[in-house]
């Protein structure tokens, strides 16, 4: 079936399903509306008594008496009639039995509208995800496909799919292995703007198309910005993880750090969040934060009284590297990574955005608390690359944080 529906397909079989449940859910509203009627009927019959019962059927005496022709065959007969109608056996017209059989139908009409809510979201994510590939490798895999085999086989015929795919496993074992994602990655499920950007964690730049997925979906969603492939993208990076977590509204995004914090002030003066100036002493950073630094942005995940910890785009890599192009330029580079900054390094400011945020089952304790080895492989990173330029791994640093 996988090698022959397209994804027309898969939208037309889920329409037929929703019918499906529609029509069932109607019938069994029909069905439960029919026995309520039948049980509010059985309730006001048992509060009759025989008295009210006499006084209802006496309406039909003339009928005795069309029927009866003596006076002592009247009285009989009409005390038998009202003794048969007293003597009706009435039950329920609902049983436990068939309360419990007509419960686990309406469990089957919910499990199937599930699956097509499923549905749904899963072909909303195969949509995104298949824009983003496109985006990234500069084609239109879809238009030429008219199965969704079609696509796959395009897709890795591509020469950027094993890099992405290389990548991809890659950020994979990395979060698996990085301290702060598995420390401060909440477990709830719902969006959120850290988990978000967390989730992000090892992507890169990728040098079979030069580009970033962050910098391609701001160049196509603000056209007019002047994004292109191959930015700086640590504002990029900022604005598409506010969007992927729903809150792209409380923030004005931003292509150039200055323009960024311009803007959040702006906003803070407004009304909207609040500002803290990087001189401030006395503010402690804090989950969800954005850091404006001349040259570079990112988004704090924690702070304690020494550092901040952030997840930021197109900064370097754990072991010192920048990712680079050929080995001689830095232009466009970089990773997503998790940083343990001085409180010193941020020196524009903080803005706290209006957006709710994941806390629970996360430690937020100023007792900040990693094993030896991984503070020691976060501190080394700025020393591992500037070792790296020394050697001629690297020409510049200003394009990147």
């Amino acid at each position: 079936m996988g090698n022959q529906v397209s994804i027309e397909k898969i939208r037309e079989y889920n329409n037929q399903i929703k019918d499906i449940v529609s029509h069932l859910d109607n019938s069994y509203l029909n069905v439960m509306n029919d026995l309520k009627a039948v049980e509010d009927s059985i309730t006001n019959l048992k509060g009759w008594d025989g008295k009210e019962a006499s006084e209802m059927y006496k309406v039909n005496d003339d009928f005795f008496h069309t029927e009866v022709l003596s006076g002592r065959n009247y009285v009989q007969k009409k005390s038998s009639y009202y003794r048969y109608i007293w003597n009706i056996s009435i039950q329920n017209s609902l049983d436990n039995n068939s309360i419990a059989y007509l419960d686990s139908i309406k469990e089957q009409i919910d499990i199937l509208s599930t699956i097509s809510e499923r549905i749904d979201s899963s072909e909303e994510e195969l949509a995104k995800f298949i824009y983003e590939l496109e985006t990234q490798l500069g084609v239109d895999l879809i238009s030429q496909s008219d199965h969704v085999t079609d696509f796959f086989n395009q897709l890795k015929e591509n020469p950027a799919w094993d890099e992405m795919k290389r990548v991809s496993e890659e950020a994979q074992i990395k979060k698996q292995n990085d301290e702060i994602y598995q420390k401060y990655r909440s477990k709830s499920g719902q969006a959120d703007l850290v988990d978000c950007a967390l989730d992000e964690l090892g992507n890169k730049f990728l040098l079979s198309t030069y580009s970033t997925k962050y910098a391609l979906w701001y160049k196509a969603n603000y056209p007019n910005s002047g994004a292109s492939a191959s930015d700086n993208w640590c504002a990029e990076f900022v604005t598409y993880s506010f969007h992927k977590s729903g809150n792209i509204s409380k923030i004005t995004p931003y292509l150039s750090v200055s323009d960024g914090s311009i803007e959040a002030k702006n906003s803070a003066n407004n009304g909207t969040g609040s500002w803290h100036d990087a001189s401030d002493e006395s503010y402690q950073p804090k989950r969800g934060d954005i850091f404006y630094k001349n040259g570079h942005t990112g988004i704090v995940i924690a702070s304690d009284e020494d550092y901040i910890y952030t997840i930021e785009g197109n900064t370097i890599q754990d072991d010192g590297t920048y990712y680079v192009k050929d080995g001689s330029s830095n232009s466009g580079g970089g990773v997503v990574n998790t940083r343990i900054r001085d409180k010193d390094y941020v020196n524009i400011g903080y803005y706290s955005p209006d957006i709710p945020l994941n806390t629970s089952g996360i430690e937020q304790s100023l007792d900040t608390s990693f094993s030896s080895d991984y503070l020691s492989t976060k501190n080394s990173i700025q020393s591992n690359f500037d070792i790296l330029s020394v050697q001629g791994g690297h020409t510049t640093k200003h394009s990147m944080g």
